[in-house]
């Protein structure tokens, strides 16, 4: 799980603050995760981010949120974010993820 990986990282380091730049769909999921493990997160969407580079990127960011790709990806993120009320470290989410990715059934406990 990144989120774990990078909280090791950012322990190490001694910080106790931290910023995270994702989609905007995405972000809100991350920072909700980073605080649940105990960080003070500054979220900023990377469309922001383009934004304030060059207003340039204000058509292709319109363009990219009316494709499909990116009303799935918002479907996804607002299912997870509702997940983690109920996962708040990740747990179920990562054990379904890998039986996702892999094919595999998963094991239930006190089975073989």
């Amino acid at each position: 799980m990144q989120v774990e990986l990078t909280n090791k990282i950012i322990w190490n380091h001694g910080f106790q603050k931290t910023g995270v730049l994702a989609d905007s769909e995405h972000v809100k999921r991350a920072v909700r995760l980073f605080e649940n493990f105990g960080f003070e997160v500054k979220g900023l969407s990377a469309e922001e981010y383009l934004l304030q580079r060059s207003p340039h990127y204000q058509r292709i960011i319109t363009k990219f949120h009316r494709s499909k790709y990116w009303q799935y990806w918002r479907i996804r993120e607002s299912l997870l974010r509702a997940l983690l009320l109920l996962d708040r470290k990740q747990k179920f989410s990562r054990r379904l993820t890998k039986v996702l990715r892999t094919g595999k059934k998963p094991r239930l406990p006190g089975t073989d």
